[in-house]
């Protein structure tokens, strides 16, 4: 294998989601990793336990982002988005105004 095909190395890790102790509603779910990261994961004697904090402490992350931006800020998050306007022309008003 040379080195641009090792580089395309997968590791294919599924999992079955079943929220709570009912089987009624479950997902089944397939992540794809870099071959590296993927034989990182598998090293840990617990995948299972291993997968599920690092999807809890993600949600509590997001959570915690979500929750600490003011609403008023939130709601201007992207609004220049595509604009053609940056750092250097804010500094460049900010000159204007004050000097």
């Amino acid at each position: 294998m040379d080195s641009d095909a090792s580089d395309l190395a997968k590791t294919n890790l599924s999992f079955i989601i079943v929220p709570g102790d009912t089987q009624e509603n479950y997902m089944q779910l397939a992540i794809d990793l870099p071959d590296e990261l993927g034989k990182q994961v598998l090293k840990h004697p617990n995948v299972q336990e291993f997968v599920k904090t690092a999807i809890e402490r993600l949600l509590l992350e997001e959570k915690a982002l979500t929750q600490s931006i003011p609403p008023k800020t939130k709601s201007l998050i992207g609004l220049m988005s595509g604009s053609a306007i940056d750092e250097a022309d804010y500094k460049q008003h900010l000159e204007n105004k004050y000097l």
